[in-house]
């Protein structure tokens, strides 16, 4: 299958954006029921609950992204694999829709579907949100739903640049394909998935060392490393140690900020650390999504003032930093990981103007 939906209203040319990764169907649930103790969400045995709101939505970082890049006006092509299912049905339904909606709007860039039909149950998530404490995501993917062949990748690459969220391919075939991209000197940026950082650390790092980007949030990145480093900064040095090619490394560190290693690739400049709180969110409905909408608009602003000289710039490197930590808290107070995506006036929003990001 292969969706193409109509392109209405761009003013810019600006290079194409390939997101891979997966698409779920999302069911957000809240009930009164739901109240978590000590981070611990129970129910008795034989009880039932009732539910006081349920949303159905998209999820999936392929798609999570691709909306991010698509409504700052870059052309995107989501790459994800979707069973021949009810549910496979329901997130191609709505994708398409929402598609249409979004390229309806002036300003936006076009995404085109590009999904891989496999003969497997589609994902979906149960997303349980409580109002005392953090989502708790039941996430379903059947066995080999999620691992790509070499030869379902895009090929198709040129001028473009590379999204990855790794999901459960095995780390011999992203080898591979991202050595070849790198060959040919794509720009990519990785978002690795948990499953994936479980695979054997050799192979987990020459992968990583492909990217230009690479981002993780705090429990990751600890995952990674196999090492309980609380400090970030600390944290940050063992695994600049680990990855010393990417240009910048990533970590995220929920309602705590981000921070950033900046490995400067010209070589009379050194590399730097920054350091930001984030912005405070008003409430969070719902985290589903913020690492997505995080990574995304950061890349997309580095994109927009040209990849190859902003990813050696502090200032643009500080701005993509502010976008990113904009869209990131408003996409966790809307519930659903596409609503609350910003797009490029919002980022003028006088909550959104100013963020300290200082030299760590």
């Amino acid at each position: 299958m292969n969706y193409i939906i109509p392109q209405f209203s761009v003013k810019m040319l600006l290079m194409k954006v390939i997101t891979i990764g997966n698409a779920t169907l999302d069911i957000a649930l809240k009930s009164n029921d739901f109240k978590t103790k000590e981070k611990i969400l129970s129910f008795s045995a034989g009880s039932k609950s009732y539910i006081n709101e349920a949303r159905f939505g998209l999820g999936g970082g392929a798609v999570n992204s691709a909306f991010t890049f698509a409504k700052l006006g870059f052309e995107t092509d989501v790459c994800f694999k979707i069973g021949e299912d009810f549910v496979g049905e329901t997130i191609m339904s709505e994708l398409k829709k929402q598609v249409f909606q979004l390229c309806s709007e002036k300003e936006t860039g076009r995404i085109k579907i590009s999904p891989r039909v496999v003969n497997n149950p589609s994902s979906f998530s149960v997303i349980l949100l409580p109002e005392n404490g953090d989502r708790i995501i039941l996430a379903y993917h059947s066995k080999n739903y999620h691992k790509w062949e070499l030869k379902e990748f895009p090929q198709n690459v040129k001028n473009s640049f590379i999204f990855v969220n790794t999901d459960e391919t095995l780390a011999k075939t992203w080898k591979t394909y991202l050595n070849q991209l790198k060959k040919n000197k794509k720009f990519i940026a990785i978002n690795p998935s948990k499953p994936f950082l479980k695979e054997p650390q050799k192979d987990v790092m020459e992968i990583l060392n492909t990217a230009n980007i690479v981002i993780l949030n705090k429990e990751e990145t600890q995952l990674f490393l196999n090492k309980k480093i609380t400090d970030e900064k600390k944290l940050m040095s063992e695994f600049k140690k680990v990855l010393p090619k990417p240009e910048i490394l990533i970590i995220t560190m929920g309602d705590k900020g981000v921070i950033l290693s900046h490995n400067n690739s010209i070589a009379s400049k050194k590399g730097f650390l920054l350091r930001t709180a984030g912005f405070k969110s008003k409430k969070i409905e719902d985290g589903t999504g913020a690492g997505d909408a995080f990574g995304s608009a950061f890349c997309s602003y580095l994109l927009r003032r040209g990849f190859a000289e902003s990813i050696n710039n502090e200032e643009d490197i500080k701005e993509a930093i502010r976008r990113g930590c904009a869209n990131a808290v408003s996409v966790i107070e809307k519930v659903g990981a596409q609503n609350g995506i910003l797009d490029e006036k919002d980022y003028q929003n006088e909550r959104f103007s100013n963020l300290k990001i200082t030299r760590a």
